[in-house]
């Protein structure tokens, strides 16, 4: 009715703007708070939740006590629910929003149903409950086709030809196939489906930090059998917390390797976790891994029967800088197949699948001496040496000008002409290891030739590219 007839009748009638949007993004959050009975969850309409129970129903007892503690939940928090529960999403749907007398139980349809006896069960619905556009429900209608029952008694050859384009029968059909579970319908969770899992649910609430860590270990302990099990290393882990108003918090921590170190893995979520707050109480937790890789078994020792002892490993340092920092804030040098120094390796955020490769496995070049720091790109400097090749007597740089006391060199490295085909070509370096009586160690190179066959006949140049330490 519109509200102007509302007040007139009701003068004292409160009203409020809609907000849409904001009911969406609630309803989103009922959906992540729905994770709690299933990690399989999402959001369906603007009124609808749908939750895949798969599973999951024995570990609140049976199907019906799994749909009284989720409305019991939900009316703790305010929410009125029409629930429903059967072997496929359609007829779930169908259910809980065209039975009318939710009072007594939900409707639920057991997953051993027969199709006689889910036809029994869905027959009295409307056609509306196949979720079909307005315009073939009107069709249906005029057929004389009010309820699934009677559209289910009709043979399929002549309820195609009922129809007056191909579209809406296979539409029709499609529908009633998915209600009567014989085929599938797809559905995306919410968050993508774990590899490996582990869950908690408790009937007190917790409070302290000390009782989540504790809860979390025993999670980590789960999990990491699992993982060995398979032979698998995480990744990717979230921690998710669920608390008693409806609220959520998610954890998530990533490892610059495989790894199932309970200590490290518990290491990296302890730090995160001095940030949750518990509210009026969390009482369910999980620990899923979204992401693994294989992890071959520790070699232990023959004698004591204890993992042999290893060298730190630099990636305990990563894992916990990533973590803190942000992946992005993190930079790994990778090493390319190359004897041009700039282009021997490279900077990237994604940390390397197993362990850091030594340079020499991927770029023969790295075994001569080279400096710790490269200038990027080179800078000129005027240099004063002998002819032809010999090394240089004195060079300036940056305006300050330096006496050579010490060389070794020449180093030639030659153009990559395989990757600069269509490409202006470079020519030949000479590399030099200098020493100046002003005091450092410094790596020039001379770009080009005075004697050989070049194509480029401009005079040579000479670079800084980089310091030793």
């Amino acid at each position: 009715m519109a509200l102007s007839d509302a007040l007139a009748l009701c003068p004292s009638l409160a009203t409020k703007q809609a907000t849409p949007q904001n009911d969406a993004c609630r309803l989103l959050q009922l959906a992540s708070w729905c994770e709690r009975y299933s990690p399989l969850s999402n959001v369906h309409d603007d009124n609808s939740l749908w939750i895949d129970v798969t599973g999951t129903a024995h570990l609140f007892g049976d199907e019906q006590n799994l749909l009284a503690t989720i409305s019991n939940d939900f009316g703790q928090q305010g929410y009125t629910t029409k629930l429903a529960l059967a072997g496929s999403f359609a007829a779930a749907f169908a259910l809980s929003h065209f039975v009318s007398d939710h009072k007594a139980k939900p409707p639920i349809i057991p997953p051993q149903s027969s199709p006689s006896q889910l036809q029994q069960y869905l027959s009295p619905l409307p056609i509306t409950a196949l979720r079909l556009h307005e315009n073939t429900c009107s069709l249906l209608h005029r057929l004389g086709l009010m309820t699934l029952g009677q559209l289910m008694d009709l043979p399929r050859e002549s309820l195609k030809r009922r129809f007056p384009s191909r579209e809406q029968a296979r539409s029709v059909l499609l529908r009633l196939d998915q209600i009567l579970e014989l085929r599938d319908e797809p559905l995306a969770p919410l968050t993508p489906s774990a590899l490996f899992s582990s869950r908690l649910r408790f009937t007190e609430a917790l409070f302290s930090k000390q009782m989540l860590e504790r809860a979390l270990t025993r999670l980590l302990d789960d999990v990491t059998c699992q993982l060995e099990r398979q032979n698998q290393g995480a990744r990717n882990l979230t921690f998710n917390l669920w608390r008693a108003d409806g609220s959520t918090s998610h954890i998530t921590i990533g490892t610059a390797q495989p790894c199932r170190d309970k200590t490290h893995l518990f290491n990296l979520f302890k730090e995160k976790i001095n940030r949750i707050e518990p509210g009026f109480g969390i009482d369910v937790i999980a620990l899923f891994v979204a992401k693994a890789e294989p992890l071959s078994a520790k070699q232990v020792s023959l004698q004591s029967g204890q993992k042999t002892d290893r060298s730190p490993s630099p990636f305990v340092l990563i894992d916990r800088l990533r973590n803190h920092l942000g992946a992005r804030k993190i930079g790994y040098l990778q090493a390319l197949p190359s004897h041009i120094p700039e282009r021997a390796q490279s900077l990237t955020t994604s940390p390397p699948p197993q362990t850091i490769a030594p340079l020499h496995a991927v770029s023969p070049s790295i075994i001569y001496d080279r400096p710790f720091l490269l200038l990027d790109p080179p800078e000129s400097i005027d240099v004063l040496a002998p002819l032809p090749d010999d090394p240089p007597l004195q060079f300036t740089w940056r305006r300050v000008t330096r006496k050579v006391i010490a060389s070794n060199g020449p180093e030639r490295l030659t153009r990559e002409w395989w990757k600069e085909l269509g490409q202006k070509t470079s020519r030949p370096r000479d590399y030099y290891k200098v020493s100046a009586r002003e005091g450092g160690t410094f790596w020039l190179y001379r770009n080009g030739l005075y004697q050989g066959d070049e194509e480029c006949h401009s005079p040579p140049q000479w670079f800084m590219h980089g310091f030793f330490g």
